[in-house]
């Protein structure tokens, strides 16, 4: 799976919602199946609520790593 690089948007036309998937042909109906089945159970993230928070707090491993590197004085 790949979102396109402007080769793509320029040599394919891929829009700025499109990606690219590749599996085997003989996976091709249980995964469209699987797809449509999730969209009709209103699944993945098409159907949910978003929302972007202004501020989170950074997860724990980010703050190790940051703190290991140096790029955080503050703990």
């Amino acid at each position: 799976m790949a979102l396109p690089d402007p080769g793509e948007a320029m040599r394919a036309l891929s829009g700025e919602d499109e990606i690219i998937i590749s599996f085997p042909a003989a996976k091709l109906e249980g995964t469209v199946s699987g797809i449509r089945q999730l969209d009709e159970r209103h699944g993945g993230y098409r159907h949910s609520p978003l929302f972007m928070k202004g501020d989170f707090e950074q997860p724990e491993l980010y703050r190790v790593f940051f703190k290991q590197w140096g790029l955080r004085g503050d703990d």
